[in-house]
């Protein structure tokens, strides 16, 4: 399974490189790309790396460098100021950042374009039994974890429940750190329920 998927990322990546020809073709001038990714410890930072070496393998005399950031929503701001040449972004939020919806409301993003999906990205929640909680819908009024930063999936997951009665407890971590730390607080008492992606 785990050959699979990372075949899948692989071949995923490699089409990308070719439908990304326009923008890579640009960058014979240039000879140099920034690609913003995300948090050193999350899954984009070494994705970016790997489109890195494929760029590095494939098209001689052309360099992309990566940048780690702050993920979905500061990738598309980074783009927008011109700050980055290539970004990794959910769909999701590159559709707010397009529309000027959401956290990009009446400033939408027009200088980018989508190459390809790296990665459906499947998300759990997780509640103390004690809480009570058995859906999204349970989560009215109570302590919850929505994750660190100005990560997309942080605001996935706020938007998804959309409740403004939802108190949003953020914890300013590392990924790894986060889920650990967002563990052990729900393990306390601390928080009701967490969002892990």
């Amino acid at each position: 399974m785990k050959r699979r998927v990372g075949f899948g990322i692989v071949a995923g990546m490699l089409v990308a490189l070719v439908l990304a020809a326009p923008v890579l073709i640009e960058a014979q001038a240039k000879k140099l790309l920034t690609i913003a990714s995300g948090w050193v410890v999350g899954a984009y930072y070494p994705m970016a790396g790997g489109m890195s070496r494929i760029v590095h393998t494939k098209l001689p005399g052309v360099r992309v460098t990566v940048e780690s950031s702050g993920a979905s929503v500061a990738n598309a701001k980074l783009v927008a100021a011109g700050d980055a040449d290539l970004a990794i972004l959910q769909n999701d939020i590159a559709f707010y950042a397009w529309n000027g919806q959401l956290m990009f409301k009446d400033q939408p993003i027009r200088n980018m374009v989508g190459i390809f999906s790296l990665h459906p990205e499947p998300v759990q929640v997780l509640a103390t039994a004690a809480s009570g909680i058995k859906s999204v819908k349970d989560m009215k009024g109570k302590r919850v974890s929505t994750g660190s930063g100005s990560a997309g999936i942080t605001r996935q997951k706020a938007a998804a429940s959309s409740d403004r009665s939802v108190i949003a407890v953020l914890l300013r971590a590392p990924a790894c750190a986060w889920r650990h730390a967002t563990r052990n607080r729900a393990e306390r008492g601390c928080v009701c329920a967490c969002f892990l992606a």
